[in-house]
């Protein structure tokens, strides 16, 4: 079996309004971004779809209920390669990764949205003077180490 010659880039562009409907339908659907390499100079046709969520308490400790957003969303969008994140369960640094670079699709209200933007920012600001101290260290170290993990 021989790959294709050329994989087709993957498009949703069509099909992105039926999502925003479907996340103003949907009241546990607080907010949603699109973030990654679709739609960026970073997209090959190998890149998925990433959408962020940011959904109601119950919703974050319902696994039925975010496999259905997530079935649903890929339905919608006419593709298998989605990958959803629940922005409530995200680390701090997706948190703010998907914040800073993504692409707002929907927002149910704006104070919860804002409210969320401004605990995720606070928590980033403090976090990342001594995550950037870390990585300093961590780089310095590293060359000091061999391939098995013993100091040269």
């Amino acid at each position: 079996m021989s790959l294709p010659e050329s994989i087709p880039m993957l498009n949703i562009d069509d099909r992105l309004e039926a999502i925003k409907r479907y996340f103003a339908e949907q009241p546990i659907v607080f907010a949603a971004y699109l973030f990654g390499s679709y739609g960026t100079e970073y997209q090959t046709p190998q890149s998925d779809v990433d959408i962020a969520v940011l959904v109601d308490n119950e919703t974050v400790n319902d696994i039925d209920k975010q496999l259905e957003l997530e079935c649903r969303i890929s339905d919608i969008l006419g593709t298998d390669d989605v990958d959803v994140l629940f922005l409530n369960q995200a680390s701090l640094l997706m948190q703010y990764k998907v914040l800073r670079t993504g692409r707002l699709l929907y927002e149910r209200e704006g104070d919860l949205l804002s409210d969320f933007i401004e605990y995720v920012l606070i928590r980033y600001l403090d976090y990342q003077i001594d995550y950037s101290a870390f990585c300093r260290e961590y780089d310095k170290a590293l060359p000091e180490v061999d391939s098995r993990g013993r100091g040269r």
